[in-house]
């Protein structure tokens, strides 16, 4: 099992109709390639989490990274993972507004972290990997329709 989280940045923004449209194709390829995660789009700026094998998860993170709806690629982890997190969800979507208080609040501290990954590597930095793994385990209990 692997698991790859990565931000980037929108080409331009994208409305409501242009994101459902991502979200089918995702849903689509990764139900064909046995990939789950989730999408967090806001103002721009996508998070996103792949988990699956890891030759499938790097072929849909090559795919992604060729897609010209996103540009400025961060990666916050690439790591070996004992079990999936969103095994439920071949792309789980969750609008920012419908995070709580505290999931908003480390979505917007990694994002701003990743924005410095330019001089330190988000994966090496501790404060930004304590924020990400408290803001994946605040999705443990996610319900959603798909």
């Amino acid at each position: 099992m692997h698991r790859l989280i990565y931000t980037s940045t929108a080409t331009r923004l994208l409305k409501e109709d242009d994101l459902f449209e991502l979200l089918d194709s995702a849903r689509a390829q990764n139900s064909a390639e046995h990939i789950s995660g989730i999408l967090i789009y806001h103002e721009g700026c996508f998070f996103q989490v792949l988990e699956g094998d890891k030759e499938a998860v790097e072929h849909c993170y090559e795919r992604i990274c060729r897609d010209g709806r996103h540009t400025n690629f961060i990666q916050l982890a690439n790591e070996a993972a004992i079990s999936r997190m969103f095994s439920d969800w071949w792309m789980a979507y969750r609008q920012f507004v419908d995070l709580g208080q505290f999931q908003q609040k480390q979505f917007i501290e990694l994002r701003d972290l990743a924005k410095t990954a330019m001089r330190m590597p988000v994966v090496d930095n501790l404060k930004a990997n304590a924020i990400l793994r408290a803001f994946l385990y605040s999705f443990r209990d996610l319900q959603l329709a798909s």
